[in-house]
């Protein structure tokens, strides 16, 4: 019943978008053109490959800072190829990413999810991933280990070009200063309506610009307001200068 409840409180809170959808749309057509000016909509290290990306992002999950590149690279340089970490041990891929956070998981999940396409595609080759329509291809990557619907939709949009929009931390918070959303939603929640409310041809740029503007400057803790590229557009700005 406490699910059911925190969920209406969810959908309740993302109302501002259905009611106005053109409004979002285009506040945020705006929001992004000052975002990409000022951040130059960046790759952020992410793969083109969709295996690769798949462990790139269960590694950054509770790591520190940008260690996970370096985690990530250690791993790539010490078995030399994917097949190789999906026949190794557990614990012969959690000594080599042993400073990532949660590490034991994270070799349990990479190593499981190697596996699980092997056997579903018979090799790990990103040819069956390009030949699922959209839909399809979200549902099965959520069958993965260790990979929820933003990560499915993360791998999606950086390794495979389809037009989602993961909502993360950065995300929400961009869409909650822009007032069109009313306040914290649960990511679970937060997907659809949120990705429903970006238009297709800029679902990419503006989910990296985002990023890029939550990390740094709208950063949780003491925003840089006075540098802020959409400060404008900021109903938290605008309070605050009231």
């Amino acid at each position: 019943m406490r699910h059911k409840s925190l969920k209406n409180n969810s959908l309740s809170a993302a109302r501002p978008l259905a009611s106005h959808p053109q409004r979002a749309a285009s506040l945020l057509l705006r929001a992004n053109q000052r975002l990409a000016r000022r951040y130059g909509t960046p790759r952020l290290g992410n793969k083109r490959d969709v295996v690769s990306e798949l462990v790139f992002i269960i590694l950054s999950a509770r790591t520190q800072g940008g260690n996970h590149e370096a985690i990530y690279r250690r791993l790539r340089r010490h078995f030399g190829t994917w097949e190789n970490v999906r026949d190794a041990s557990v614990s012969d891929v959690q000594r080599v990413i042993r400073e990532a956070g949660l590490s034991r998981v994270k070799a349990r999940q990479i190593t499981s999810l190697l596996r699980k396409i092997t056997r579903d595609f018979g090799s790990l080759s990103a040819g069956a991933f390009r030949r699922m329509d959209t839909e399809h291809l979200e549902r099965y990557l959520i069958t993965l280990p260790g990979v929820g619907l933003k990560t499915a939709r993360c791998v999606m949009l950086y390794a495979l070009d389809r037009a989602v929009f993961p909502v993360d931390t950065h995300c929400m918070r961009l869409f909650q200063n822009l007032g069109l959303i009313r306040a914290r939603m649960r990511f679970e929640y937060a997907q659809e309506p949120l990705q429903a409310a970006v238009p297709e041809d800029i679902r990419y740029s503006l989910h990296v610009n985002a990023v890029a503007h939550g990390r740094e400057t709208c950063v949780a803790v003491s925003p840089r307001c006075s540098s802020c590229a959409i400060n404008l557009l900021c109903v938290n700005r605008r309070a605050a200068a009231s």
